[in-house]
């Protein structure tokens, strides 16, 4: 009985000593700023309307506060497109295509600002079916929303904005041990 505690004692002592050897510094990130989308696709444009449905996301959660200057941050959020693709999925009478599949890939990270630490880093995506209402043929048996190409990329931006800002606010607060030498 003795020998179970001492060896209860032991290991209690040795945790202790080394909670004073290993501190714990955590970096939280509070503020941030969202570098401009960039656009490694054949599809020109998209990179502003990206870039404004982040910040508006971030300004709609509230969980972070959105900064004009990366001086002020924290934290950086750093997006580049990689893929853009619309592959029809059905067609009408005339041989037209009536319904389509936008599918949209993207690269994002937070960036801690100090040290220039990479905290997150994953590759997004965002899918929509839609009826094409600039082409939609009445005949046509198309299945899902009716909206223009353009209507389907803000809903996409959306969905890929409130996965990034999640994800962000996810790991914005890691823990980093340092020994104490």
């Amino acid at each position: 009985m003795k020998l179970i505690q001492k060896k209860i004692f032991l290991s209690l002592m040795m945790m202790f000593f080394a909670a004073l050897v290993t501190q714990g510094t955590q970096r939280c990130i509070k503020k941030v700023y969202v570098e401009p989308v960039t656009n490694d696709t054949n599809k020109c444009g998209l990179e502003a309307s990206f870039t404004n449905a982040i910040v508006c996301e971030i300004m709609a959660d509230g969980r972070l506060s959105f900064v004009n200057t990366k001086e002020e941050a924290d934290g950086i959020i750093v997006v580049a497109i990689n893929q853009y693709m619309l592959q029809p999925l059905a067609y009408g009478d005339d041989n037209v295509s009536d319904q389509y599949k936008l599918r949209i890939r993207a690269n994002a990270s937070l960036v801690e600002k100090e040290h220039g630490m990479v905290l997150w880093k994953e590759n997004v995506k965002g899918i929509q079916i839609y009826v094409d209402t600039d082409r939609y043929n009445q005949d046509c048996d198309a299945i899902g929303d009716e909206m223009t190409e353009q209507e389907a990329q803000e809903v996409v931006w959306t969905t890929m904005s409130r996965d990034i800002v999640r994800k962000v606010v996810e790991n914005s607060n890691t823990l980093e041990k340092k020994t104490i030498a």
